[in-house]
C-alpha cells in the first residue's frame, strides 16, 4: 500500500514557517512507518507559491535521507 494524493499545505511568511513545515513532514513520515503505508520520495514534490524564501525539504524514508524535489506545476488527476 502507499499514501497516494496526499498533500500537505501551509503558509510560508518567514523562515520559521518552513521549519515548522519540516517538522510536519517528519511527523507525516512517522505515522506513515507506524502504520506501514509508505510514501515514495521520488513521487513526492514542493510546490514555491509567492513566496521567495530559499527552502529545501527533506524526507527520511528507511533511513535515506531524500531531498525533495521542486516543482512549478503538478497535475492532480482526482
Amino acid at each position: 500500500m502507499s499514501a497516494d494524493d496526499t498533500k500537505v499545505w501551509t503558509r510560508i511568511s518567514t523562515l520559521k514557517d518552513g521549519e515548522v513545515l519540516q517538522v510536519d513532514l517528519n511527523n507525516l513520515m512517522s505515522w506513515s512507518d507506524k502504520w506501514k503505508l509508505g510514501f515514495n520520495p521520488v513521487k513526492c514534490k514542493i510546490m514555491h507559491i509567492g513566496h521567495s524564501f530559499d527552502t529545501k525539504y527533506r524526507m527520511n524514508v528507511q533511513g535515506k535521507v531524500w531531498e525533495l524535489e521542486d516543482t512549478k506545476e503538478e497535475r492532480d488527476l482526482g
